[in-house]
């Protein structure tokens, strides 16, 4: 359901956003470090110019790369089979609620990532920049989690893009959770034929309460957490 895959050099970067400009494909920023740098704010092409400007200087003093790449990518696609799903308004809502699921997969690598600060040490960063690009009305989206961040002391660093990809796995299985949870609130639930393979069945009943979203459990173990 996640495809994953990295670009190593700015240049590789910047031809895919030409080639989601030339198809025609909306942008979105994401995370606090685009927030930072108003990108919403901008210009599709002035804002794609001033989310990689901070790598420039960077990538020039980086005493070590290791495990820095200039991006990565990850492909969301639902499991499941469109094909009995054609109507307006069902499409609208499966669609809504397969990107949202990604949003959420997309704030737990955020949270679990680490940011390469001065001398190459690893810190938690206090905020990344990612575009989530796709067509209106489609189903494939891409979420290219650019190659710095915003460090602890607001400084930028350089993404340790090893420990992105330790949450894929992660990530995935929340995707997939937060994605039965909407689906099942329109009663709808998903029917695992495999790995990544799923089919959607109507619900014999709604549920009448909703159950505890993975954001809300996390906020509670933070809650925990801080009153220990």
């Amino acid at each position: 359901m996640i495809g994953f895959s990295q670009f190593e050099v700015l240049a590789q970067l910047q031809s895919r956003f030409a080639e989601h400009a030339d198809a025609g494909r909306r942008v979105e920023w994401l995370g606090a470090g685009a927030h930072a740098l108003r990108l919403s704010e901008r210009a599709a092409d002035l804002a794609v110019r001033t989310a990689i400007a901070p790598a420039i200087e960077l990538q020039q003093r980086a005493t070590s790369t290791s495990g820095t790449v200039a991006a990565i990518s990850l492909i969301f696609s639902p499991p499941f089979d469109l094909a009995e799903h054609l109507d307006g308004k069902r499409r609208d809502n499966l669609r809504a609620a397969h990107v949202s699921a990604a949003r959420m997969a997309l704030q737990h690598i955020e949270e679990w990532s680490a940011v390469l600060v001065e001398h190459g040490e690893p810190t938690r960063p206090s905020g990344i920049v990612c575009a989530l690009c796709m067509a209106d009305r489609a189903f494939v989206l891409e979420m290219l989690i650019l190659g710095w961040a915003i460090a602890a002391d607001r400084r930028w660093g350089l993404l340790d893009g090893w420990s992105i990809v330790a949450q894929i796995g992660a990530a995935e299985s929340m995707y997939a959770s937060e994605l039965g949870r909407r689906l099942a609130a329109q009663a709808v639930r998903m029917v695992w034929l495999g790995p990544s393979t799923a089919r959607l069945k109507p619900m014999l009943w709604p549920e009448t309460e909703p159950r505890l979203s993975i954001e809300s459990m996390m906020q509670d173990l933070e809650l925990r957490r801080g009153a220990k």
